[in-house]
């Protein structure tokens, strides 16, 4: 090409004119190598550069032969979504590959992930994936266009190549409605769509199959609508679905995202957090211990939940005897003050209200606040003669622990106690006639204690004399004694 007519053709681009560029390296020996110097002055300022080297594909080709790639991979910009719309591949026999300075152009076709581009000399040059560009279109001034296509054979539909036009077909239909479409207008503008299902929101609680509905609109036209969970794209759907129905397995949070793409790969999206609680959390009641006696019209009931699948309690709830006490314990708590318990043996049960499911644990607990029953012998105002015995015969459900006997309040025996139920006894060997107060004091194994008073007379032994009468006649008779041995003595001398 001489510089008159690369002038000649810059000037027509940057006028409006538009231009298909073609490429084709081959290394088959009977045609020569494709030598980038002969375009790139023509489309290098406008920033599409020609390689001296091809692309292949091991496995993604056309006849199991990997100089014919069939590439399906577009580039999300708008020649990309435009040219690639309705088209699922194309073959590129023998094509170059390019290099762009993408501030004025724009990469259209690009390699697979199994693509790879060589040298003339078939060495691998490092170039692989989608970083390989087999399509091009840049832009000038005015509307002018350049298209670039590495290979010449996309456009091919004579003998031999009818194949490759029908595969490539879709592709050419594009390429032609760019070029005589007119002025091509960006399509910034990114699809909207709407989550519709009712009465779904965050956190909302939904077995293990349910569905999800939105609706989704574009400008042109929503190509694809992708369904992530936690993270993971899981479906891809046409882009005119509504809803899709899901089955999860497993208990657990799970993060639903719905994506609509449209044909140009511009976004937009919703995120829903669900919850899948199937299995019921398991509760247990720490403190206080099933079937255990207390001292207090008060307790403070603690607990643990286990819900490994879905660590999240709405909350819970409280009964007494089957009434309800409080229904709105929060979900994170483990602990609850009880108080205004009766003396007597309850039923507490708390419920767990988890997602879906609830469940509950029980227990049994007694309230004693009294001390120990008490039954003795003598009786009160008994009159009774030592020596005698002090009898008791003492129980408590909660258990005996202890003992004392006072006689006129000092402490004359004292012990330890065991079981529900006892005798205890204790003989009074000696003890001045009269009336005298006896105490009886047991105490239980939760602190509670009962005491017994009484009050018995001490009567003097049958048939004898009172101790100070009797010490008297003692003293009178000593004295007459010793009054007669005075006499004697001195009658002697």
């Amino acid at each position: 090409m001489t510089a008159e007519e690369l002038t000649l053709l810059k000037n027509w681009i940057n006028n409006g004119g538009k231009i298909i560029v073609i490429g084709d390296f081959s290394k088959i020996p009977k045609y020569d190598f494709f030598d980038p110097n002969h375009l790139n002055p023509l489309t290098a300022d406008y920033g599409i550069i020609w390689n001296d080297g091809e692309i292949l594909d091991d496995v993604n080709n056309y006849n199991n032969e990997s100089y014919k790639p069939i590439l399906n991979t577009f580039a999300k910009n708008p020649y990309g979504g435009y040219l690639g719309k309705g088209v699922n591949s194309v073959i590129f026999q023998g094509s170059t590959y390019l290099t762009l300075n993408e501030s004025t152009a724009y990469p259209v076709v690009l390699g697979n992930p199994t693509s790879y581009a060589v040298d003339p000399n078939g060495n691998p040059v490092g170039i692989n994936g989608s970083d390989i560009i087999a399509f091009a279109v840049a832009e000038a001034s005015n509307g002018g266009l350049i298209i670039a296509s590495g290979s010449a054979y996309v456009f091919r539909s004579d003998g031999y190549y009818i194949n490759y036009y029908q595969h490539n077909k879709a592709f050419l239909m594009n390429i032609l409605d760019l070029l005589f479409a007119g002025n091509f207008e960006f399509d910034i503008e990114p699809p909207t769509i709407t989550f519709t299902t009712q009465g779904l929101k965050n956190f909302s609680c939904v077995p293990n199959q349910f569905a999800l509905t939105w609706s989704a609109t574009d400008n042109v036209e929503v190509s694809t609508i992708n369904i992530y969970i936690n993270g993971e794209l899981i479906a891809s759907l046409e882009g005119t679905a509504t809803s899709y129905n899901f089955n999860l397995v497993d208990d657990g949070i799970y993060t639903i995202k719905v994506e609509a793409v449209d044909w140009l790969g511009y976004t937009d999206s919703f995120t829903i957090i669900l919850i899948v609680d199937q299995a019921p959390p398991v509760i247990t009641i720490t403190s206080p211990s099933d079937g255990s006696t207390i001292s207090s019209t008060s307790i403070t009931l603690t607990w643990t939940v286990d819900d490994p699948a879905v660590p999240l309690v709405g909350h819970y709830a409280i009964y007494v005897d089957g009434t309800l006490v409080n229904n709105s314990i929060p979900g994170d708590a483990t602990s609850y003050d009880l108080s205004g318990l009766e003396e007597g043996t309850h039923n507490i049960t708390l419920v767990a209200f988890s997602c879906r499911t609830n469940s509950s644990a029980s227990i049994t607990v007694t309230v004693d606040l009294s001390g120990p029953t008490i039954a003795f012998t003598p009786e009160n105002g008994s009159e009774i003669s030592v020596p005698f015995t002090i009898t008791a015969n003492v129980s408590d459900p909660s258990g005996l622990d202890r003992y004392e006997i006072s006689i006129d309040g000092s402490i004359v025996s004292s012990g330890t106690l065991s079981g529900t139920s006892a005798t205890i006894t204790y003989t009074v060997e000696d003890l001045s006639p009269g009336s005298h107060t006896v105490t009886i004091k047991v105490y239980d194994s939760l602190g509670n204690y009962r005491e017994v008073t009484f009050v018995i007379t001490v009567s003097a032994p049958s048939g004898g004399l009172d101790p100070v009468v009797i010490g008297g006649v003692a003293i009178a008779i000593i004295a007459i004694i010793g009054i007669a041995f005075y006499f004697f003595r001195r009658g002697g001398a």
